[in-house]
């Protein structure tokens, strides 16, 4: 079966080591998840882009995002899931009834693999019933993603 002890020190080294990054390199970090992806491609792309989103700007305010957000849902859903479920792991106060601590933290864990499998498209070979399994297991306990 699982050495739960081990795979908790795993997942919390993982953690510590995000979170030092975080904090070593605040500007880094900024300019990773906050600047425009646009801008990486230099400056008159990032300038086209701009505008385009400043003429769509009222599609922004109407709607609360843009249309681009709905090409690739999945993804954006992803990118906007995974970091608050890191989050909740270490936030947890307990888990579903019929669950140990130890498996909600797999579940957890397997949920996490599943969303960064959608971002990163890894391209290490899932077998079709792991990518289900896991899929599955987010459907299931998705009303359980709370503490």
């Amino acid at each position: 079966m699982f050495n739960w002890e081990e795979l908790s020190a795993k997942w919390d080294a993982e953690a510590r080591e995000a979170e030092a990054m975080r904090s070593r390199s605040p500007i880094l970090w900024w300019f990773k998840h906050v600047v425009p992806e646009a801008c990486w491609y230099g400056p008159r792309r990032w300038i086209r882009e701009s505008w385009f989103r400043l003429l769509r700007l009222p599609q922004r305010l109407r709607q609360g995002f843009w249309d681009d957000e709905t090409w690739g849902l999945d993804t954006t859903l992803a990118e906007f899931a995974l970091p608050r479920l890191r989050r909740l792991r270490t936030l947890q106060q307990g888990y579903p009834a019929g669950l140990s601590d130890g498996e909600w933290e797999w579940i957890l864990h397997e949920i996490e693999e599943f969303l960064k499998w959608h971002i990163e498209r890894d391209p290490r070979e899932w077998s079709r019933e792991e990518y289900e399994r896991r899929g599955a297991l987010f459907g299931k306990y998705f009303g359980h993603l709370w503490w």
